[in-house]
């Protein structure tokens, strides 16, 4: 399979677009992110944003 091309700032390439999106959303993209009628933040952006105890 193609690797996906990430259009996105180097510093937060890496060999994951996964990860790499991940990552540009949560430290560039998280002031407009907003989940309305009942919906819930995905679970990846909870696990990264809220510590674990």
């Amino acid at each position: 399979m193609q690797a996906f091309i990430q259009a996105l700032p180097d510093q937060y390439k890496c060999s994951s677009a996964v990860e790499a999106y991940r990552g540009y959303y949560l430290k560039e993209k998280m002031r407009f992110a907003k989940w309305e009628n009942g919906r819930e933040a995905p679970d990846w952006i909870i696990c990264y944003t809220i510590p674990q105890l």
